[in-house]
């Protein structure tokens, strides 16, 4: 008899929670604005090798790199073309005014003429100085080094960033067919869920059996969330991978 009126008072109180409430149970999770936006834009993303090359195309740091390489070549070039200053011009110009007498036998006049000259001279000179030699050469080789090895960066720049595309996108994957195969479980066990109810007003369970089931539920819900939480982070990872906002590139 006490274990009746314990039943029936737990069907009362389940009861009139549901009444107040005006539903049976908690609505299965049903997938909410911002997740149904990122799933839908997931769905109608290009190939990946198109996120790959936009994410090439967008990197800051990749532009930084191309300057870098500039800096280096042309450091390179000024060293190359400095030969140069070794060949130094002069030149001369010199202009003069003179007066020259004469005389001739018989005539006792003197005959004064003006004499006028330009000169002008031009030479080229090198140096040839052994230490300038080597020093250039060096110093040629010191920069051809800076200049490879920023190459070499580019290109270990070029896989870290393909890497990093890689990774957001399978992780986006992951996270996407999680969610979508824990939300279907919980839509399946929602039902479930609503017999079991039916069943402990109905006194076909226990308490202990309800209670069991609706803890199931709960853990499920709580999963749900995660994948979503962990979905959304993905998604947003790959948006900073690429260095644009996927909705741009959606198909």
């Amino acid at each position: 008899m006490t274990s009746f009126f314990l039943r029936l008072n737990l069907a009362l109180i389940l009861m009139a929670t549901l009444v107040k409430t005006g539903k049976t149970q908690v609505d299965s999770t049903s997938i909410d604005a911002s997740t149904q936006k990122v799933l839908a834009i997931i769905y109608n993303l290009p190939p990946l090798q198109t996120l790959v090359d936009t994410a090439l195309q967008n990197s800051i740091m990749l532009k930084a790199k191309d300057q870098l390489v500039k800096v280096k070549y042309n450091e390179l070039a000024k060293i190359k073309n400095d030969w140069l200053d070794i060949f130094a011009i002069q030149g001369g110009v010199a202009y003069g005014n003179g007066s020259i007498a004469a005389t001739q036998s018989g005539f006792p006049e003197v005959a004064l003429s003006n004499n006028s000259t330009f000169r002008f001279n031009i030479g080229l000179s090198m140096s040839m100085s052994p230490t300038y030699w080597v020093k250039r050469k060096n110093e040629t080789n010191i920069r051809k080094a800076h200049l490879q090895y920023e190459k070499y960066m580019r290109q270990e720049s070029n896989k870290l960033i393909e890497q990093a595309v890689i990774n957001a996108y399978l992780a986006l994957e992951f996270y996407r067919e999680a969610f979508l195969v824990g939300n279907a479980g919980y839509e399946s066990n929602y039902a479930t869920v609503l017999l079991a109810e039916k069943k402990f007003l109905e006194s076909d369970i226990d308490i202990a059996m309800y209670n069991d089931i609706q803890l199931k539920h709960t853990k499920l819900a709580l999963e749900i969330e995660g994948y979503k939480r962990n979905l959304k982070k993905a998604f947003y990872n790959l948006e900073l991978a690429i260095g644009t906002q996927l909705a741009n590139l959606a198909q």
